[in-house]
């Protein structure tokens, strides 16, 4: 089978090490900002606008609009810190998904979902804070197994991997190398509803009484 993928473990990182700079540089400049208004509210609302104090005050408030500034611009260029360890590997293979030094076979596994498509660079639809690159871990596979549900997720580089996942899938089914169940259907990328090999599939599970 051609699928292959690095494990993504996620894992509790403390503040430092789970944001970007941009994201720190966001919220201390916030943090900044809202002593800066509590300060002046406080205690300097009532002095006269023309003092030193006031002046110095003024150019201060500044300091936190610049930061954020600068953090609207570095956020164009960060990608996603990886919140997790990155470890080989996940693989498809012909009779079940060997996810690091243990094979599950499909004949034993049941409830079996993929969530696949996030890939390195794509967006990641963070429209005002935080990185715009993906690092491409938003994909997983799931499973009961032993009556344990098992969520693996893993990290997609490339879209040659999605089209690896797709062919993969489509042998699986029609070869049904999963045991049959009409709803694996869903697994089959609509790419594929054209070939004669799917269809011929279609036609022999309907015969058969697997398929209304």
């Amino acid at each position: 089978m051609k699928f292959k993928a690095r494990v993504f473990i996620p894992r509790k990182l403390n503040y430092w090490k789970r944001n970007t700079l941009s994201e720190k540089i966001s919220d201390f400049s916030g943090l900044f900002l809202l002593i800066v208004a509590l300060i002046y509210y406080l205690f300097l609302r009532n002095i006269n606008s023309e003092s030193l104090i006031i002046k110095i005050f003024g150019i201060t408030i500044f300091l936190p609009i610049f930061g954020l500034l600068i953090s609207s611009f570095i956020r164009f260029k960060e990608y996603e810190i990886a919140k997790g360890d990155l470890i080989n590997s996940i693989s498809f293979e012909n009779k079940g998904i060997q996810i690091l030094d243990k094979l599950y076979l499909f004949s034993e596994i049941q409830n079996l979902r993929i969530s696949y498509g996030n890939v390195v660079g794509d967006s990641t639809n963070n429209s005002k804070y935080g990185p715009m690159f993906s690092i491409g871990v938003n994909n997983y596979v799931e499973f009961t197994f032993e009556n344990k549900k098992i969520r693996t997720y893993f990290q997609i580089q490339s879209r040659s991997q999605i089209e690896a996942i797709k062919e993969d899938l489509y042998h699986y089914v029609i070869h049904e190398v999963f045991p049959f169940k009409a709803k694996n259907l869903s697994f089959v990328d609509s790419q594929y509803h054209h070939y004669t090999d799917y269809k011929n599939f279609i036609e022999k599970m309907k015969r058969e009484g697997k398929l209304s």
